[in-house]
């Protein structure tokens, strides 16, 4: 069965062995970590309620104490101190143990799990059936001495105390013996517990050990049944690929100088005849570029020449219109001037005329009915009042003039200043046209550098074309004769390949062999190609005849990995 299957489902089927192996060891060793993680809790469980069996030997001790204080307190203050302390302790007593017996918090807030051993049980049963009696006694004897305190004891009370000091000493000590035999019992059942424990975890430690063994040993048996395997039919597949890789090596030895030659020669002159092609073109496209940039820049220079007359013109325009306004305003600098002057006279007249109101009001206070000199003042004020009308009069006029002249300057600025948008528009697209000028003239500057660099590369092209065709010739006849050997070794190396895929249970992209074929016959020899360096069109779209260097591979590097016509993922899986 195992000479059935494939390399892959070998190492396969191993790993899932060693997986499982794997698996069982970790199934076993949860399981028995889990049982440790639970011994290690009842453990715990167990020193918790040691720990609580301890506290109430602590509590017995001082209810004896305390009790002992109460009966023999001469004050009453420490009797009742006494007293409480007594009552605390035999609280105490009881809670640690109703912990032990049914679970609960202790005194000291540790959370206590009830015990599950009989022994324990029954003592600790018995010691809590004697609190409530031990509570009794203990009252009736602190209610006795209390009055003792007091002054109230006699004889008769005496004898009632002695009896029941007695019975209350002897339940302590029932109980104090009940805890001491406990206490044991719960350290014997806490070593129990470990040992149990100790052996959990040697069993664990055992197996682990064990397990790590046997897995060991499986992978390494397995390992190295595999790598046998894999050894003996990859010793057979690597001696047959030896033998033949010999062979193409010596056929790939014998074509390595031609073949030098011959994909150098035919590179050189694919890449020659495409540069060829590459600069003619370039530079056709170069001239027209260049004419059409030359045209442009014929039209962009009239035009700039047109712009610049008319902005001349706009700019005369613009001069006159100016020195009409410049005019304009001189003339309304004058009027405003007289008006000035004429507006200062009316104001002097009619600082005059309140003057002469004001003598003419006085006098004719004086005068009463006569008035005289009132008439006199009135004929001031009339002929004030004249002079007042006639300077009204022209500065109506004059102000007439001003606005007339106002009306021209705007009139005129509004020329100016059509004008001057003019002129700033013909500013601009001269501007524009200058830019236009200059942008044309870099790039015929860069036609030209573009057209030089082309001519040198097509002169040294030209140079080298001859020679590379002549050895192209000589050199293919050689390795046409080599060819045919060549691909039989190609085609046994095929073979092999397919051999030793079937080995490993793979097969090829495609379901089927890969075909190769063998050289019947000897391949057309290289015919030489004569450029016509006249005729640009013909150059640029020449068929060229050529042996490739990327058609046989690059045989500088006789190894294996560079003959075998293999990517690698046919071999990935050695």
């Amino acid at each position: 069965m195992l000479k059935n299957m494939s390399i892959g489902a070998k190492l396969t089927a191993a790993f899932m062995v060693i997986a499982l192996v794997v698996l069982i060891s970790g199934v076993f060793q949860y399981l028995r970590i889990k049982d440790q993680n639970v011994t290690n809790t009842e453990l715990a469980h167990k020193a918790d309620r040691l720990n609580s069996a301890i506290l109430m030997q602590y509590y017995s001790r001082e209810m004896s104490v305390y009790s002992l204080e109460v009966m023999t307190a001469n004050d009453l203050n420490v009797f009742k101190a006494s007293a409480d302390k007594l009552k605390a302790s035999t609280d105490l007593f009881r809670i640690n143990g109703e912990c032990i017996l049914n679970g609960g918090t202790n005194d000291r807030g540790e959370k206590i799990f009830p015990t599950a051993n009989p022994e324990v049980i029954n003592l600790i049963k018995d010691t809590l059936s004697m609190i409530p009696e031990y509570y009794k006694t203990s009252a009736e004897i602190a209610d006795g001495y209390s009055q003792r305190l007091k002054g109230a004891y006699d004889t008769e009370l005496a004898g009632k105390l002695i009896p029941l000091k007695v019975k209350n000493d002897d339940l302590n000590q029932k109980m104090r013996e009940n805890i001491k035999a406990v206490v044991p019992k719960m350290f014997t059942d806490i070593e129990n517990k470990k040992k149990e424990y100790g052996s959990i975890v040697s069993t664990t430690m055992s197996s682990i050990i064990v397990s790590i063994i046997i897995s060991i040993a499986l992978a390494l048996g397995f390992g190295i049944f595999i790598s046998l395997i894999i050894t003996k039919q990859m010793n057979k597949v690597i001696s047959d690929l030896n033998d033949v890789t010999e062979g193409v090596n010596t056929g790939a030895q014998q074509i390595n100088s031609a073949s030098d030659q011959v994909s150098n020669s035919s590179q050189n002159i694919a890449e020659g005849a495409n540069n060829q092609a590459a600069s003619l073109e370039q530079t056709s496209a170069s001239l027209e570029q260049m004419s059409a940039m030359v045209k442009q820049n014929a039209d962009n220079s009239r035009q700039a020449a047109t712009m610049s007359l008319n902005t001349s013109k706009s700019a005369e325009k613009g001069k006159e219109a100016m020195a009409k306004m410049s005019g304009a305003i001189e003339k309304i600098k004058s009027s405003s001037d007289e008006t000035a002057k004429i507006i200062k006279t009316i104001d002097e007249i009619a600082f005059q005329t309140n003057l002469l109101a004001l003598n003419a009001a006085v006098e004719a206070a004086r005068a009463g009915e006569a008035g005289k000199g009132f008439a006199v003042v009135a004929e001031e004020v009339r002929n004030l009042a004249q002079r007042s009308a006639e300077a009204a009069k022209n500065t109506a006029e004059l102000i007439e003039q001003s606005q007339k002249n106002s009306d021209n300057g705007v009139t005129v600025s509004t020329e100016v200043g059509g004008i001057l948008n003019d002129i700033v528009e013909g500013i601009q697209k001269v501007g524009q046209l200058i830019s236009e000028v200059s942008t044309a003239t870099d790039e015929q500057s860069h036609g030209l550098d573009e057209i030089n660099k082309a001519v040198a590369e097509l002169d040294k092209v030209t140079q080298g074309n001859a020679s590379n065709a002549e050895e192209t010739a000589s050199a293919s006849e050689e390795l046409s004769a080599q060819a045919v050997e060549l691909g039989d070794h190609v085609k046994r190396l095929a073979d092999v390949v397919q051999t030793t895929k079937a080995l490993i249970g793979g097969a090829s992209t495609n379901g089927k062999l890969l075909e190769y074929n063998s050289y019947s016959k000897r391949p057309t020899p290289v015919k030489k190609t004569t450029f016509n360096t006249s005729n640009t069109e013909k150059r640029s779209h020449a068929k060229l005849s050529i042996i490739n260097k990327e058609t046989y591979g690059n045989h500088r590097s006789n190894k294996a990995k560079n003959i075998i016509p293999l990517d690698n993922y046919e071999l990935e899986q050695f």
